[in-house]
């Protein structure tokens, strides 16, 4: 099969940016949500199962591999799986504990937590969902971005515009010129 397992992609390029990282886990979550919808569950879902054709660096191409044992998804935004150590360790931590925050955007942080609940009743019922979840959590906390940043930023300049309009009018002479007046009137 042509392509890069998508460990050797993150252990390479680090952890992947959430834009890069979308595509590719629609894909992903279009083949579990497959391989469920015909009564197979994949049990081994892992980054070194997950195969990435770049030949079209546009739009990769992934491909799901080895339909076999548990991982968590979260390796794909976090660059780790949520639990390190020992055997015993991970299996304690995957039964009792919560996984630790990624460097996340909060929203995103939040979507991909509820990925991961203990209680599976509180988990989103497909893949699809998941993505769908991450996808929105992406869009918000880019328009939080923006407020936050952006927003102060134009709210500076329409400042500064109103007091240089404001210096303007004391500059020119009083009353406008009649020329100047009729061009404010049709504008």
């Amino acid at each position: 099969l042509d392509g890069v397992p998508l460990s050797d992609l993150c252990r390479d390029q680090g952890p992947l940016p959430l834009a890069r990282a979308l595509p590719l886990l629609a894909q992903i979550a279009d083949a579990v949500d497959a391989a469920h919808g015909a009564g197979v569950l994949h049990r081994d879902l892992k980054p070194g199962n997950i195969l990435v054709d770049t030949a079209d660096a546009e739009r990769p191409r992934v491909k799901v591999l080895d339909f076999g044992l548990a991982e968590l998804l979260a390796a794909l935004l976090g660059g780790h799986p949520p639990f390190r150590g020992s055997m015993s360790e991970v299996l304690a931590g995957h039964l009792g504990a919560e996984p630790p925050p990624l460097p996340l955007p909060p929203p995103v942080w939040r979507a991909l937590r509820q990925a991961l609940d203990k209680d599976p009743a509180r988990r989103p019922r497909t893949a699809g969902e998941v993505v769908r979840g991450l996808r929105e959590a992406n869009l918000e906390a880019a328009r939080a971005s923006w407020k936050a940043t952006e927003a102060p930023r134009r709210l500076r300049l329409a400042a500064l515009l109103a007091a240089s309009l404001a210096a303007l009018g004391l500059l020119l002479p009083w009353p406008p010129v009649p020329p100047v007046e009729r061009w404010i009137g049709d504008l």
